[in-house]
This record gives C-alpha cells, sequence and structure tokens, in this order.
C-alpha cells in the first residue's frame, strides 16, 4: 500500500483548489485513485494520481499525458468521463474521471456463474468500449492496453441491465476501477 511504499495518502486535502479528496478507492505500482468530490459543484469524482516518483521516468509521463488526452477524447456510455488532468505541487500528475461506484466485474464473476443474457450483455458492452479506447488511442498514437474485469464497472445498481462501465486510462495508473451492479 501507499504507506508501506513511504508514499503520503492525499486523503483529506484538497488539490488544485477544486478536488477535495475523500477516500482511497485503489492503488498500484504507478498511481492509486481517489474519490473525490469537486468543492464547488459538489461533485463526486474519481481522481487518479500517478504516484510522484512516476513523475521522474519520461517515458511514463508521456503516455499518462498522452492517455489522458485520449481519455478526455472518448465520450461513450461505456467508458467513464474524464475531465481535467495537470499537474500538482509535489510534481505528480493527475486526472479526473467520473466516479463509476460499486463492484468490480471481477468480483461479481467470483461470485459465481451469471445467466447467459447478462453475460452477453457484459461482452457487447466491454467491446463497445474497448472499441473507442483504441480508436482514440490510435488517435494518439499510443498502444492501449486492454482492460482486465477489476476495471470495468456496471452503472445504476437499480436497474436490471446496469451498463458496464470502464476507466479508459486505468492501465496507466495501475489502479482498478469497479463494476456496480
Amino acid at each position: 500500500d501507499d504507506a508501506s511504499a513511504g508514499r503520503i495518502s492525499l486523503v483529506g486535502t484538497v488539490i488544485t483548489e477544486r478536488y477535495r479528496i475523500d477516500a482511497m478507492v485503489g492503488s498500484g505500482g504507478m498511481g492509486t485513485v481517489y474519490q473525490g468530490e469537486h468543492v464547488h459543484m459538489k461533485k463526486t469524482l474519481a481522481v487518479k494520481v500517478l504516484h510522484r516518483e512516476m513523475a521522474a521516468v519520461d517515458e511514463i509521463v508521456a503516455r499518462f499525458e498522452r492517455e489522458a488526452i485520449a481519455a478526455g477524447r472518448i465520450e461513450h456510455p461505456n467508458v467513464a468521463r474524464a475531465t481535467d488532468f495537470g499537474r500538482l505541487s509535489d510534481g505528480s500528475f493527475y486526472l479526473v474521471m467520473e466516479f463509476v461506484s460499486g463492484q468490480s466485474l471481477g468480483k461479481l464473476i467470483e461470485a459465481g456463474p451469471l445467466p447467459v443474457e447478462r453475460v452477453l450483455q457484459i461482452a457487447g458492452q466491454i467491446a463497445a468500449g474497448q472499441e473507442q479506447e483504441t480508436q482514440a488511442a490510435q488517435r494518439e498514437r499510443h498502444a492501449h492496453l486492454p482492460g482486465e474485469p477489476s476495471g470495468r464497472h456496471a452503472g445504476d445498481p437499480r436497474r436490471p441491465d446496469p451498463a458496464i462501465r470502464h476507466a479508459a486510462i486505468g492501465s496507466a495508473v495501475g489502479c482498478r476501477a469497479r463494476l456496480s451492479t
């Protein structure tokens, strides 16, 4: 985790005078995903922060920036919308995205077999979102790595057919998104 790696958590802080960081959602080798809120709009968001030590690696920073630009151009119901990107005072980079709450697709799969109709629906939604991500990556001329089940979320859990959502640059920060059903 971040504490054992000597990283400082942003929970309880306000970054760029706009985003209050409320909770850590997940952390990986390259970055951390937080749940936050835009302090003026009172809107819950996901804030992905590239670990500060990664900001010293030009190749990683360039990839994060290309993926942030690509993510910002995707407007698709199966891809979480990216809304802001920048650099923090400590030199680390951040990306603000739509927050999709709930359970990861990986956890849903672990819970047991799903009906065939639901599996086909999920597969179709993943393919549709992945196609948009791949096209955006190609426009920005960078490789796009396919997401894993833990990087997928479903939408409104009150709906009988919640839409699958994917955080478009999850692979860039090594963090996992969620699927809510």
